[in-house]
Parts: structure tokens; C-alpha cells; sequence
């Protein structure tokens, strides 16, 4: 009348809950180690090295840094008497 038979159970349920919970944690980091997240695709200015995250960023700066740059998307090669479009 006064023995609880339910108790052991409901620790031994605990206990199960428990190691499933770290069992899920383990699974995540090993999915993270086999599977790492993508790199943000970066955009790079093809007339300095200055990157963006979004094309719109790159044109905005291409419009801002380089106006009157030649399209031809060819980095500026510094040499000791100036500048050569090589």
C-alpha cells in the first residue's frame, strides 16, 4: 500500500532520457565533422582585393572605388615606376 513498485522505472526512463540526449548531441557534432557548413560565397573586386557578400556590395564599391577602370576585369600589377595594366 505505502511501496511505490513505479519508482525504479521512472528513474531508469531518467537515465534513458539522458543518454539520448547526449547520444543526439554526439550524432550533431559528428554530422557537423563529416558535413561542415559552406563558406559564405565571397564576391572579390577584380581591381583590388576588397570582398563583399553580395554582388550589390561589390557594384556599389566598383561604382564608388573605380569609376573609369577598364572593364576588363584584369587586377593593376604595381611595378616600381607606376602602374602597368598587364
Amino acid at each position: 500500500m505505502g511501496v511505490d513498485i513505479k519508482a525504479p522505472e521512472k528513474a531508469e526512463e531518467k537515465k534513458e532520457r539522458e543518454l539520448g540526449v547526449g547520444g543526439l548531441v554526439l550524432l550533431g557534432i559528428i554530422i557537423w565533422v563529416l558535413f561542415p557548413p559552406k563558406p559564405p560565397k565571397l564576391y572579390e573586386c577584380p581591381y583590388c582585393d576588397a570582398t563583399f557578400e553580395t554582388k550589390a556590395e561589390l557594384d556599389a564599391h566598383i561604382e564608388a572605388e573605380h569609376p573609369g577602370e577598364p572593364d576588363d576585369g584584369i587586377k593593376p600589377e604595381v611595378s616600381v615606376l607606376g602602374i602597368s595594366w598587364l
